[in-house]
């Protein structure tokens, strides 16, 4: 039971230490936030670049060069081109 309280009562602890951490430190959680959507803006423009250079090399419809360009932002590869890129 001893065990169990001591368990307890330092997940509450190392929970409050992180929730004082993340209120108080709000410039490395906004510089973190914007990281994410900067590499996912950067993401998607890829994607779109990528669209558009199909679209204009392409002679298929619309819906075919929609499963292409899916199938080529689902490959490792591109991934890995997209996270050198950024």
């Amino acid at each position: 039971m001893v065990l169990w309280a001591f368990g307890f009562a330092t997940s509450l602890l190392l929970i409050g230490i992180w929730g004082r951490v993340v209120a108080v430190d709000t410039a490395t959680v906004e510089e973190t936030a914007r990281v994410a959507v900067d590499s996912e803006l950067a993401r998607d423009r890829a994607v779109s670049w990528l669209e558009d250079a199909l679209a204009l090399a392409a002679t298929a419809d619309s819906d075919r060069l929609d499963d292409v360009a899916q199938s080529v932002t689902q490959r490792p590869e591109f991934d890995a081109a997209v996270d050198i890129l950024v």
